[in-house]
């Protein structure tokens, strides 16, 4: 019988965001659930996973290409549009950063398939809440983070 190792994204990709330079003033990140009513900081939620591509190979085993999808929450201070520009900045050089680290193979690998081209990505960031109720404002930002990766079956045995 096969054993199974559940992946443990979670925590290899809250290691991995808190090694980015662009966070170095705000370094906790929380993992799920995340509140941003009651947490300075950052959070990162798991957003679940498409329905895989499954393919069988002519010695019984079986490939499945899968892609985990996560939102990154940024949390700032907002005070005019001076702190928009910046953020609309550190968004896209935070896209930019994870593109990076994948293509020099910094950041953290999920596949068992070790023929599998592993990918991660950061996209779709935008400003999604400002709380006016304190000042200076506080503003929320999320920024998609994705991972393809690839799963090694063999035969199970009876």
């Amino acid at each position: 019988m096969l054993s199974y190792t559940p992946i443990q994204f979670m925590g290899a990709l809250t290691d991995f965001l808190q090694s980015c330079p662009l966070l170095m003033d705000v370094s906790d990140v929380h993992g799920f659930p995340f509140n941003p009513a009651t947490i300075e900081g950052n959070g990162l939620a798991y957003t679940g996973t498409p329905r895989p591509q499954r393919r069988f190979n002519a010695v019984g085993e079986v490939r499945i290409e899968k892609q985990a999808n996560f939102i990154f929450y940024i949390q700032r201070t907002w005070i005019d549009e001076i702190n928009q520009k910046e953020m609309a900045d550190f968004v896209a050089q935070f896209e930019e950063w994870v593109e990076r680290e994948d293509i020099f193979g910094r950041t953290p690998k999920f596949s068992t398939d070790i023929d599998f081209n592993e990918q991660m990505w950061a996209d779709n960031g935008m400003l999604i809440e400002i709380d006016d109720k304190v000042q200076p404002f506080k503003a929320l930002y999320m920024v998609q983070i994705h991972v393809n990766y690839g799963l090694l079956f063999g035969r199970e045995v009876n």
